[in-house]
């Protein structure tokens, strides 16, 4: 267990964004009854770029009839004439990346209060510059380029964190739970969520949870069924 421990709140990792819009030329608004404000046109939607080797981060195409905020001089537009473009990174994953109670300081629920250790490698730096330029060219591609340079967004805005327990094969001090997500030398203690994922991904990691959850849950069926309980 105590090598379990030293993985402990580490390798947290998330998707580095950047984001473009562009305008669709050429459109027509179409003929159609009103709708209420609000409700998305049959032109709304998101389409998928996925993760390649040579182009290391999933991309999406998105549009965006319901934006709350004005998308362009002459707003409203045209439906569906308005995308988004995002790139999310994946990360390089390291130990220092971590999570830490602090001694000396209380969160607003009286407990020790997180700090959060974080920061981006060489190799990060070089795939969001490579993102950079990737989502200009797709920019310039669909239409015509509603801003002079892409927003590299906060780190963290992708809210997809991940890591601090994640699963492993062995216990080797790299991870906390079994693939099964039992954790390390604690019997019948099991965790789930995001935070189990071992390896860096580029895209929303729901779906990868709930599998993960949905293993670990077995295994915990199958030990009542062992036990006669």
């Amino acid at each position: 267990m105590r090598r379990a421990y030293d993985a402990l709140g580490r390798y947290l990792n998330d998707q580095t964004q950047v984001v473009f819009a562009a305008r669709l030329t050429g459109l027509k608004a179409p003929v159609t009854t009103a709708k209420p404000e609000g409700t998305l046109s049959q032109t709304s939607g998101v389409s998928w770029v996925p993760y390649t080797n040579y182009l290391p981060f999933h991309g999406q195409v998105m549009q965006l009839d319901t934006s709350p905020v004005p998308l362009a001089d002459d707003d409203p537009v045209v439906p569906g004439s308005i995308v988004g473009l995002g790139l999310f990174c994946a990360k390089e994953l390291r130990p220092e990346d971590r999570l830490e109670f602090a001694d000396d300081e209380l969160d607003a629920y009286g407990m020790p209060a997180i700090r959060v250790h974080y920061g981006l490698t060489d190799a990060d730096r070089q795939t969001l510059e490579h993102a950079k330029g990737e989502i200009v060219r797709l920019g310039q591609a669909v239409g015509q380029p509603l801003d002079d340079a892409p927003i590299l967004l906060p780190l963290g805005a992708s809210l997809h964190y991940q890591g601090t327990t994640r699963m492993g094969s062995v216990d080797d001090g790299t991870c906390v739970c079994d693939p099964d997500s039992q954790v390390w030398g604690v019997s019948g203690l099991v965790v789930a969520g995001n935070n189990v994922i071992p390896t860096s991904t580029a895209a929303n990691p729901t779906l990868t949870s709930v599998a993960l959850a949905v293993r670990g849950a077995r295994r915990i069926a199958r030990s009542f069924d062992e036990s006669g309980a």
